[in-house]
C-alpha cells in the first residue's frame, strides 16, 4: 500500500510538471501571436526596389536516388527579402518526408509577416507540444535583395559551406534542435 501511494504520488508529480511545461509552451506561444499581431498594425518600412532577381528551385532526392527523401525545400519572397529554406525530417521514409513539409508550410508564415526567428521559435514550441519526439532541422537563408546582405539561420542542422570564387568557407556547426 506504501509502496502504490508512492508510485501514485510520483505519477501525480510528473502530470504536474507536465502540465507546467505546456502550460510554458501554451503562453510562449501566445506571445508570439501576440508579437506578430502587434506587428501587423505597423506598416512595413519604405524599401528601395530589388536590385537583383533570383531564379531559384529546391529538388530533393533520397539515398541512393529513392523517390522518397525526408528533405524539402521551398524558396519565396517577401517585399525585398529572398528566402531559401530547406529542412530536414528526422529518421527516414514517409515519416521523416511529413515532418520536414510540416515545417516548412509552418516556416511559411514569414510570408505573413512573422520574422524568420519568430517563426522557428513557434515551430520548436509546436514540436515540444506535440510531444512525439520528432523534429526538422532547418537551414533558413533570408538574402536582401537590395543589399545583397543575408542571414543564415540553422537550427539542428549539419554546417553549410560557402562557395566564393575558389574559395569555401565554413558557416556554423552541427548541433541538437532547440
Amino acid at each position: 500500500a506504501v509502496n502504490q501511494a508512492l508510485r501514485t504520488q510520483q505519477a501525480e508529480l510528473l502530470a504536474f510538471r507536465r502540465s507546467e511545461e505546456s502550460r510554458q509552451i501554451a503562453c510562449a506561444l501566445l506571445g508570439h501571436l501576440a508579437r506578430f499581431v502587434g506587428a501587423a498594425g505597423r506598416r512595413p518600412k519604405a524599401q528601395g526596389a530589388p536590385r537583383w532577381r533570383l531564379s531559384l528551385g529546391v529538388r530533393a532526392v533520397g539515398l541512393r536516388g529513392d523517390t522518397l527523401c525526408g528533405d524539402a525545400g521551398a524558396c519565396f519572397q517577401v517585399r525585398t527579402l529572398q528566402y531559401v529554406l530547406l529542412c530536414d525530417g528526422m529518421g527516414t521514409g514517409a515519416g521523416a518526408k511529413a515532418d520536414a513539409e510540416e515545417a516548412i508550410s509552418l516556416l511559411a508564415m514569414i510570408t505573413a509577416g512573422f520574422a524568420a526567428p519568430e517563426a522557428m521559435a513557434l515551430l520548436n514550441e509546436l514540436y515540444l507540444l506535440r510531444g512525439d519526439g520528432c523534429f526538422s532541422t532547418i537551414d533558413l537563408l533570408e538574402l536582401d535583395l537590395c543589399t545583397a546582405e543575408g542571414v543564415l539561420y540553422k537550427w539542428g542542422a549539419a554546417p553549410s559551406y560557402l562557395k566564393k570564387g575558389g574559395n569555401v568557407k565554413k558557416i556554423g556547426t552541427a548541433s541538437p534542435p532547440p
